[in-house]
């Protein structure tokens, strides 16, 4: 084989080389990101606090929407979420319930 076909043949696997060598990085980053996502979910889950006392403050729909969604997605005994949402805005209402 002569230098030229072995140089361009080189260069070819250094081309490749360097491809994979970016796919391990970028796989790698996106699990960084994924494990600096659980811990930061942890960190919040361990500081959580349970509210004792309401502000009666307004809710608005896109806050409670993702609060229920997030309900919604957490576990229960084989997977059956048998819990249901009712949502009362109504302060006479909720006084009767």
């Amino acid at each position: 084989m002569d230098t030229g076909k072995r140089l361009a043949r080189l260069e070819e696997q250094l081309y490749f080389q360097e491809h994979a060598i970016q796919e391990l990085n970028d796989a790698l980053l996106a699990q960084q990101r994924q494990m600096d996502a659980m811990e930061h979910a942890l960190k919040i889950m361990a500081e959580r606090r349970s509210v004792r006392k309401y502000t009666g403050e307004h809710i608005p729909d896109d806050k409670l929407t993702t609060v229920l969604q997030a309900g919604m997605l957490s576990a229960s005994s084989k997977g059956l979420r048998p819990w249901e949402f009712i949502i009362v805005r109504d302060r006479d209402m909720l006084e009767r319930m």
